[in-house]
């Protein structure tokens, strides 16, 4: 039986929170969620406190985690509440992604969310805040 592990090991392109992309999501693991909410082409999100679950045609497509949660990114000490210096000092340069979403070369299938600064400075970019904490870490097949 699935269920939401708030300590399990963050992997690129693969898992979070004890749930894999690309398998298929229960009635049972769906009836624990917070809420539910419709999004186009019948695919859902589903919340469970600190973790979100794009899930469509019966199978996960994207995991998200947030305040609350305590898995690190494998291999890496780097979890929510860690600094964009953190990152950057273990993986390199963070680019900004067509959603503003931060994503890293060396970590393909894997974004995450931090308040860096472009809402505020539109010419910002995240080297200019690297003390900004990450809020979100977002994992997602690797685009091509």
């Amino acid at each position: 039986m699935e269920k939401i592990d708030l300590d399990a090991l963050i992997v690129p392109g693969a898992m979070a929170a004890g749930l894999r992309l690309g398998a298929s999501i229960s009635e049972h693991l769906a009836a624990q969620s917070t809420a539910i909410t419709a999004l186009l082409d019948g695919a859902r999100l589903l919340e469970f406190g600190p973790v979100q679950v794009w899930e469509g045609a019966g199978v996960i497509q994207q995991i998200g985690v947030h305040d609350g949660y305590r898995g690190c990114i494998d291999g890496s000490r780097i979890q929510v509440g860690s600094t964009l210096r953190e990152v950057v000092e273990r993986w390199g340069p963070i680019q900004v992604g067509d959603s503003d979403e931060l994503t890293l070369e060396s970590l393909p299938g894997l974004c995450f969310e931090a308040p860096w600064g472009w809402a505020l400075e539109p010419h910002s970019r995240p080297e200019d805040n690297l003390d900004a904490r990450i809020t979100g870490i977002f994992v997602h097949a690797p685009r091509s």
